[in-house]
């Protein structure tokens, strides 16, 4: 029997991890295609030893990850094997090649933690992914290749282009990543047959343009970290004129290769000239997935988008898909504005800026205006069980990838909501509602910009917010209790009033000024308080045992000789006796 907060033993033996079937059957195993192109055996080895202009890598990389998702597992040994052969016909110092598996968090994400257990070097990431940035480990991404046929892809998506409705400056031709390799091939065709006013516009993503500079900063990191000079050397990478150098050159190389607009950073694209993201209409080819869900809600309600599943082979109108998500999600919203008690959970440990979020959200949720009482959790892969055990949190927030960051709550005992929806929840303060204009933001960069101008210091609506509304997610009025540091009460104040002032309970601790006898609250338990009004509070330790025996001086000393209380050596007086 198991419950959401506990599972039987047998189950751990027994789980049978779900796997997405169209990846199984995208493996060469699977499918029987061929290995060396399928993984890209010959560009990825290229890539390892050389440069992009094709010089020999300085330092060359000595360790080196390869990430597997769970359904190319199988072919994980094969593309080793193949990769250390084209490594050994490039160099005669090849790097080592680790296989990892069962990531920390998300496939999906660039798993640094487990990469850093092997002091890896470098990351190759195989499988589908969601494009986060990493915060320093180089990555090469090796997208999937699902089948799908040219032609048939090309009328589908013709027809998905009658289905826009506005009247778009451009139409914008964008994709899952799996089928990266036959956009070029596809979008070669439909422009021969293309009939719209609007231009085609198809989006690259060239994620691996950064490796190269990537590797260098990491490689003067690590001379600086090993150098002994003190005073010209360099300090993580940055401070010397040799990596300074070599770090804006690095960076120059890739900022010239950006075009005009993009679309969720790594979807890159040029617009005609005058043309921004609002004026045009998207074309989507690939399954519903949860990197279609973030695209439409980054896009708003009002975006005009249509898509073609190449498996289905079923033609989408997207647009009102969006307005159901927005609203399931605006009614997660007003739950985390009720909630006194956040959790923060670490879905997380290699994106870029994801630690000055936890900071900025910690800020936020402190504030004077806010006054949450915060907890920070990682617990891994999120499921019902683990968070179940936190039951004195009233909502969960996970600062996590934009794909794992949409999870499907209906199977959680709490709420789990992203850090830009706790943001909004955090604004509707004295009675006021959650503004929302239909905008929703997932990039960590985006988030921390809007969490930077939001005023969380003023305390003007305290008063009102600490009366009960309306909470239209529970159809009654609420209250929500608020914790932190708070001072009440002036010189003239007796400590009656300043103690009924601050309203203190049994779970919390004040103290009071004794020259100017102002009462300051300074500890309040949130886990105490919801332990207080348990019914159950668990078994009583004393429960059948005997009284507590008499304290005795026992031995002191070490392993190899002890001494009795008298000082007398262990034994002594056994032998003695004898």
């Amino acid at each position: 029997m198991a419950t959401a907060f506990s599972t039987a033993d047998a189950a751990i033996i027994e789980h049978q991890v779900e796997l997405d079937q169209d990846a199984v059957q995208a493996t060469a195993s699977a499918s029987g295609r061929d290995l060396l192109a399928l993984y890209d055996i010959d560009a990825t080895a290229h890539r390892l030893v050389l440069t992009k202009e094709g010089a020999q890598r300085q330092p060359p990389l000595q360790r080196v990850a390869l990430q597997f998702p769970d359904e190319a597992l199988i072919d994980a040994v094969p593309v080793y094997h193949a990769l250390n052969h084209a490594l050994a016909a490039l160099t005669k110092t090849p790097p080592t090649l680790y296989i990892l598996a069962d990531t920390s968090y998300g496939s999906c994400c660039v798993d640094q933690v487990t990469a850093s257990h092997v002091q890896a070097e470098a990351v190759v990431h195989y499988g589908h992914t969601c494009l986060s940035p990493t915060s320093h480990m180089p990555t090469l991404y090796v997208f999937p290749k699902h089948a799908a046929d040219i032609d048939d892809t090309t009328q589908g998506l013709l027809r998905a282009a009658e289905k826009l409705s506005s009247d778009p400056k451009a139409v914008i031709l964008t994709y899952d990543v799996a089928y990266t390799h036959l956009m070029e091939h596809v979008y070669t065709k439909m422009l021969q047959q293309w009939k719209h006013q609007a231009p085609l516009v198809l989006t690259h993503m060239d994620v691996n343009q950064r490796f190269d500079a990537m590797c260098t900063e990491n490689a003067h990191t690590r001379a600086a970290r090993e150098s002994s000079e003190s005073s010209q050397g360099c300090q993580s990478c940055g401070a010397c004129t040799r990596c300074t150098s070599d770090k804006k050159d690095g960076l120059a190389n890739t900022s010239s290769m950006e075009p005009t607009s993009s679309l969720l950073g790594m979807r890159q694209m040029h617009l005609p000239p005058g043309t921004s993201l609002h004026d045009t209409a998207a074309l989507y080819l690939g399954p519903e997935s949860r990197a279609l869900t973030h695209l439409l809600l980054t896009l708003g309600p009002q975006y005009d988008m249509a898509s073609y599943d190449p498996k289905t082979q079923a033609v989408r109108t997207e647009t009102g898909k969006t307005n159901r998500l927005l609203m399931r999600r605006y009614a997660t919203i007003q739950k985390a504005r009720d909630a006194s008690v956040v959790g923060l959970v670490v879905g997380t440990l290699g994106i870029h800026a994801y630690l000055p979020l936890l900071k900025e959200l910690r800020r936020i949720l402190t504030s004077r205006g806010s006054r949450r009482k915060v907890y920070t959790i990682s617990v891994g892969k999120l499921n019902p069980t683990k968070l179940a055990n936190f039951l004195e949190i009233d909502v969960f927030v996970l600062v996590a990838c934009p794909e794992n960051s949409l999870l499907d709550t209906r199977d959680f005992m709490r709420p789990v909501v992203t850090p830009w929806e706790m943001m909004l929840a955090v604004q509707a303060r004295g009675g006021q509602e959650v503004p929302w204009t239909g905008a929703y933001v997932l990039d960590f960069a985006n988030v921390m910009r809007d969490a930077s101008h939001m005023d969380t210091e003023s305390a003007q609506d305290s008063d009102e917010d600490e009366q009960p509304h309306y909470s239209f997610a529970t159809g009654t009025y609420v209250t929500r209790t608020k914790y932190g540091t708070s001072s009440s009460g002036s010189e003239t104040d007796t400590t009656s009033r300043a103690l009924e002032r601050l309203s203190l309970q049994p779970h919390e601790v004040a103290v009071r000024d004794p020259q100017s006898g102002q009462m300051l609250k300074v500890l309040d338990s949130a886990s105490l308080a919801h332990r207080s009004q348990r019914t159950w509070q668990g078994l009583d330790p004393n429960e059948g045992a005997p009284h507590a025996a008499v304290l005795e001086q026992g031995m002191a000393g070490f392993a190899q000789r002890y001494t009795n209380a008298d000082g007398t050596p262990e034994g002594q007086a056994c032998q003695d006796a004898s």
